[in-house]
């Protein structure tokens, strides 16, 4: 929504104009507030779904060899929340993927995330993690498998 908002009126994404919808802000709130502060500024969120995978596309994709994991409750920086904000949501996406054959896997939102909350993820059965560079603290998982996104490390 942001980028299509933008690519429109010729703005950069990371500098708006528009304060806390510039998307390093946006990503540091969970995505509920991240609708909200995108209806505030008159951004259309209403854009259609027909891009977006279903349980049947992901199903196909198993059946096709695909490995299938989380991405997480929303497509917020989790680096920073707490086990109690979001250690029910990611219990129910374990029992889901393990139900449906999948991979009890998580791919971090922006590839940030922080030791605590991999532990969290870990009690509530990750057994795979993905996610960028250490982060700035040094921080080590076992469980993380590091990767590069966009030159980025």
């Amino acid at each position: 929504c942001l980028y299509e908002h933008c690519a429109e009126r010729g703005i950069d994404p990371n500098d708006t104009g528009l304060g806390d919808i510039e998307r390093s802000a946006l990503k540091s709130v969970p995505e509920s507030e991240q609708y909200a502060r995108l209806r505030r500024a008159g951004v259309d969120l209403d854009l259609p779904t027909d891009d977006l995978l279903t349980t049947e596309d992901l199903e196909l994709l198993s059946s096709e060899g695909w490995l299938i994991g989380s991405h997480g409750p929303d497509h917020s920086d989790l680096s920073q929340a707490s086990f109690d904000s979001i250690a029910a949501s990611l219990a129910e996406d374990v029992t889901f993927l393990v139900r449906k054959g999948w991979a009890p896997w998580f791919a971090w939102p922006e590839g940030r995330w922080s030791k605590t909350v991999a532990d969290t993820l870990h009690e509530c059965g990750f057994t795979r993690q993905f996610g960028l560079a250490p982060p700035k603290d040094g921080s080590h998982h076992n469980q993380m498998i590091h990767r590069t996104a966009w030159g980025v490390e």
